[in-house]
């Protein structure tokens, strides 16, 4: 029995002996680019926009210099301008692109168009508001494809706007001063002597939701005498009329939710919103490569798993990452996260002409 004991306590020393293999992170390339392909950035547009499931891209031609749009490794088309992306359904996708007889425009699962002119014109890239832009024929004047469907004439402005399920009516003042909400009339906390401004705002003095709840969001713009320019943005509830300074709307709820640097910094969050434009143009600093004289981003990457047992670090200067000191990949990430619901880091490079996502189980 003592010989048994010291065999069996032998072999359990053995196992926890044995030596820990090496994990690997898994390696799936999400699509090739082409031989003058480049993954484009500009201010306001992505590089890679990505959560768990989906992805979105441009890619920029060097040659043709056309631009592609690419969602879930699939060629979209050619594209000019992309206003509005959500990850988990294409038809919530909002861009502008030209055909043989003119310019189009992608929203609300349609495509609009031709015009000789076309853009999107959402209220902070909010998506209940997509449908929402302005376009102009051949030696016509400009329009106004509202988020409900109705058309108008730029300069002409519109001064009755009902919600999407039509059970609230918002009717405005020749002057945008006074409104009345289904029956309610009230005027706007505006400085003396305001007057609609004449200059860039001149056709566009006004944004105005109203939402199925009955609550209404107008952002206003014009000048005083004393000021110059002014504009401001104010939330109708009830008999109620709010001024905003540090708030937002939630555009899917027609309430007030947080702050407004709440909503930017979640506008920015790659985990959380899979609904916004990825702002990571605006995220790093820029360095320049001593080899090419040319700028790029200095991306960095430093993160710890819900357990803080686990670590994660990119930097620009290297073409790996390293997880718990070990080496992984072949590139610096351009997107980078921690899961917290599956335990895993991941994040997307591209290496060569691919573009490639890694998942690191922890």
């Amino acid at each position: 029995m003592i010989m048994k004991k010291k065999l069996f306590v032998s072999i359990v020393v053995a196992l926890f002996a044995l030596p820990v293999l090496a994990q690997e992170a898994r390696r799936d390339v999400l699509f090739v680019m082409g031989p003058h392909e480049e993954i484009y950035a500009e201010e306001y547009q992505f590089r890679l926009k990505a959560n768990d499931v989906n992805y979105a891209c441009v890619l920029y031609d060097t040659v043709s210099e056309e631009e592609t749009l690419i969602y879930n490794g699939e060629r979209k088309g050619t594209v000019e301008y992309v206003y509005y992306i959500d990850l988990n359904d294409f038809n919530r996708f909002v861009f502008t692109f030209s055909g043989k007889d003119g310019k189009y425009i992608f929203a609300n699962g349609h495509n609009y168009g031709p015009y000789k002119e076309v853009r999107s014109d959402m209220y902070e890239r909010e998506p209940m508001t997509s449908g929402r832009f302005v376009f102009s024929y051949e030696g016509s004047d400009i329009y106004v494809h509202d988020y409900d469907g109705k058309i108008y004439p730029l300069k002409d402005g519109r001064h009755e706007y009902k919600s999407l399920n039509k059970q609230h009516t918002l009717k405005v003042s020749d002057d945008y001063t006074t409104y009345t909400l289904d029956g309610y009339e009230f005027t706007l906390p505006l400085p003396e002597n305001f007057e609609i401004s004449t200059g860039y705002f001149e056709y566009y003095p006004v944004d105005i939701f109203v939402f199925n709840n009955g609550n209404c969001f107008i952002d206003i713009h014009g000048k005083t005498p004393e000021t110059g320019y002014y504009s401001a943005s104010f939330f109708v509830e009830g008999f109620y009329v709010k001024k905003l300074s540090d708030q937002r709307v939630d555009f899917e709820s027609g309430e007030l939710a947080g702050s407004a640097r709440d909503s930017f910094i979640n506008k920015q969050n790659f985990e959380n919103n899979p609904h916004s434009f990825s702002f990571s143009e605006d995220d790093y600093d820029y360095v320049e490569n001593e080899e090419t004289g040319e700028y790029q981003v200095a991306y960095e990457f430093v993160m710890n798993d819900r357990s803080d047992r686990h670590s994660f670090f990119a930097n620009w200067k290297h073409d790996y990452v390293i997880i718990d000191g070990k080496h992984y990949g072949r590139a610096c990430p351009i997107e980078a996260k921690y899961d917290a619901e599956n335990n895993r880091f991941i994040w997307f490079a591209i290496e060569g002409r691919e573009v490639v996502r890694y998942i690191f189980q922890l």
